[in-house]
């Protein structure tokens, strides 16, 4: 008890000093001196702390240029993969030359999005004077990322298009969640994602779609040592802890792979809409090996006309797909008999049930042959093939066309 008591005097003592201002039983001389030391050590210890994470008092990063307190940034000049292409795109109908791309893809602390996901390295490039500018952004600390999101938000212009991979799922969404928490709107407004165009080229090839495989198999630039991307977070944390920017190249490199790739493929879809010299649609589809079908779809807004050549072509060699993508063609021009054409050939070559069902709708609705409607639905419900379509619809169209049947007899 006796103890409390004095601790508590002596605290009660303290605060009366500390309100009137006195030294704490130093002469003034001794709590200035005293003071400054502490004061001295605590910098020592502040400046000791920020040296040990990351790069803030380190003037360079090999091959970096420092641009602000944790800034960096280097350039280099690659060679441009649409020189023997126009200098234009079709990737918009309203026509957009290869000067408004940019091409851009983050290194990030996590692959999963979050508030606490920032952006530490991105990479950009745009095509200048017949030559590829490939710019690279690096934020050295966290405190430094409104100084990052500053710098690299005047190399977003509205104008813009903006090229990724699968960007407008992840990268997009976070660039426009770190502007927003520093005070800032960036809203990339024209984007186009080549995961989806790949997807549909060359899926049924490659199976997975991503960066490395498509890199690999379609532009035939197979990676021989580059980091895995799920590597990348944990070597920007050891370097905040260390200091050491020696296991950032690697990184460095992975993203400018990645930026490189992007100008590359999209330039191998760009030329997929160019169109052929007569008489060689045949080998349209040779880049890459994409499908058939996926390039008609793709190149029908620009040449129609060149689209229905290729379809006809395929389907003639026994591509299902491209017949079913010409008849429907056909359906939406109203070219009926073109329609009934290649409905019938796919229906009696393997009794396809799509073929089927496109075939009774003309025979009923366009040619009123119910009977042959009736047929073609009776054979489709024996068929096994139609058990993953409509059975209900069909069971439907069967009793229509029924009593349609009915009323010609009476």
């Amino acid at each position: 008890m006796d103890d409390r008591s004095e601790m508590s005097r002596r605290l009660s003592s303290l605060y009366d000093k500390i309100k009137k201002g006195k030294p704490c039983g130093l002469d003034p001389g001794q709590a200035s001196a005293g003071a400054g030391s502490l004061r001295d050590e605590n910098e020592n210890q502040i400046a000791s702390k920020k040296t040990s994470r990351g790069a803030r008092f380190r003037n360079e990063i090999r091959g970096f240029e420092k641009i602000g307190d944790f800034t960096f940034h280097r350039q280099s000049v690659e060679k441009n993969p649409w020189q023997e292409q126009p200098p234009w795109t079709r990737l918009f109908t309203t026509g957009t030359t290869t000067e408004e791309l940019v091409f851009f893809d983050t290194e990030t602390t996590g692959l999963s999005g979050g508030a606490g996901t920032i952006i530490f390295l991105m990479g950009m490039a745009r095509i200048r004077e017949n030559m590829l500018f490939m710019d690279q952004y690096f934020l050295s600390d966290f405190p430094g990322e409104n100084e990052f999101l500053s710098i690299i938000g005047k190399e977003f212009p509205d104008d813009a298009v903006y090229v990724s991979f699968n960007g407008k799922a992840f990268d997009s969404h976070l660039l426009y969640a770190r502007f927003l928490m520093n005070g800032r709107e960036k809203l990339l407004r024209r984007q186009y994602d080549l995961l989806f165009p790949c997807r549909r080229l060359w899926k049924h090839r490659l199976g997975s779609c991503c960066l490395k495989q498509v890199e690999a198999m379609v532009l035939g630039l197979p990676r021989e040592s580059d980091i895995d991307g799920a590597e990348v977070p944990d070597r920007y944390f050891n370097f905040l802890r260390s200091g050491n920017p020696m296991g950032l190249e690697a990184v460095f490199h992975h993203n400018f792979l990645d930026v490189l790739s992007l100008a590359k493929l999209l330039a191998l879809v760009e030329s997929l809409y160019l169109v052929p010299p007569a008489g060689s649609v045949s080998n349209f589809v040779t880049p890459g090996f994409a499908d058939p079908g996926a390039v008609a779809k793709m190149i029908f807004p620009v040449d129609p006309g060149r689209a229905e050549e290729l379809l006809r072509i395929e389907f003639r060699k026994g591509n299902v797909n491209c017949g079913l993508i010409l008849g429907n063609h056909y359906k939406r021009m109203r070219d009926h008999a073109g329609a009934m054409a290649v409905w019938e050939e796919l229906y009696c070559q393997g009794k396809h049930p799509v073929a089927g069902i496109e075939l009774a709708k003309l025979y009923e609705h366009r040619f009123r042959d119910i009977p042959k409607a009736r047929l073609i639905v009776e054979e489709l419900l024996a068929n096994d093939e139609t058990l993953s379509i409509d059975q209900e619809g069909l069971f439907i169209r069967k009793d229509r066309l029924d009593r349609k049947l009915a009323r010609e007899t009476m």
